[in-house]
């Protein structure tokens, strides 16, 4: 259980950079031209026969509001590595908790700086599992493009989960349906298009055999919690890749990830975000504007 801990921890460190890269040189060769065939109601059926026609893949579907959600089921999806991957570890995340009360960002964060070390996953995705995220992808990026929309009538968020029904684990995946096309058209790079998903791996033995996904969840996302998500989701990446140097001002470069997701999103409805370092007890609270007027 320690090792497969370790090794959802990990997936985060080595997220879908590579099948993000296959799918979009996959489809580099479509037309751009694609006109709209598909109302947002039914882009969930659409998703489902386009999965089991052209991949064989049963992909359970569900739209929640403005949020499309998609259960992939499987047995065994990590599998050992050929090439166990190595990384250079220099701080332990301890806490990284973000939320919106309010108009307001609360940000409570613990980042120690430790001995360097390093640290190698044995274990990585299975070829099945790479495969079916794959082909979700690829449906994914023509369908967003050929689906009506009319202003807030629109799939905004991706909910995908890969669930390991044998083993007891989810894995999953939070998108903006923008950023799909963004990175479909070369609008953002397929490393930040990586940066932009949300991805979390959870415990979870009570879905053991839940081929449906009866058990999981479904809500609609708000923007609030996407936005939180990611900035948590940015902190991870930045301290446990690592993306800086040992002797980085880490209260810095929090205020700097949380600017940068604000600026990207244009996210401009809120009052004000306090942050808390709870390993140096140090309080930081920044107004809208300084918080937009912030360089990263």
């Amino acid at each position: 259980m320690t090792r497969l801990r370790r090794s959802l921890r990990n997936l985060a460190r080595t997220a879908l950079s590579s099948l993000i890269l296959a799918s979009l040189l996959a489809l580099s060769g479509c037309s751009s031209s694609i006109q709209p065939t598909y109302n947002k109601e039914d882009i969930a059926q659409a998703v489902r026969d386009i999965c089991k026609k052209e991949y064989n893949l049963e992909a359970r579907t569900k739209l929640v509001g403005q949020t499309l959600w998609i259960y992939l089921p499987f047995e065994d999806v990590l599998q050992p590595a050929k090439e166990p991957k190595k990384s250079i570890v220099k701080f332990k995340i301890t806490g990284n908790k973000h939320a919106f009360a309010g108009k307001v960002l609360e940000s409570e964060y613990s980042i120690e700086n430790i001995p360097e070390r390093e640290e190698s996953n044995a274990l990585e995705l299975s070829k099945e599992v790479s495969k079916a995220n794959n082909a979700v992808l690829r449906v994914l990026f023509r369908l967003l493009s050929s689906v009506r929309e009319y202003k807030e009538n629109k799939v905004r968020f991706i909910y995908l989960v890969t669930a390991d029904i044998k083993n007891g684990f989810l894995i999953k995946e939070t998108l903006y349906s923008l950023d799909i096309k963004k990175v479909f058209y070369n609008l953002i790079s397929s490393g930040e298009f990586q940066h932009r998903i949300i991805q979390d791996t959870q415990i979870s033995p009570e879905i053991i055999g839940d081929k449906e996904g009866i058990l999981i969840d479904y809500k609609d996302v708000s923007w609030e919690e996407f936005l939180a998500g990611q900035i948590r989701h940015r902190i991870q990446l930045k301290f446990e890749k690592p993306e800086v140097d040992r002797k980085a001002d880490i209260d810095r470069e929090i205020v700097k990830i949380i600017a940068y997701t604000f600026k990207i999103y244009d996210f401009k409805d809120f009052d004000s975000a306090e942050l808390f370092n709870t390993q140096s007890k140090k309080k930081i609270v920044m107004s809208r504007r300084a918080i937009l007027e912030e360089s990263y």
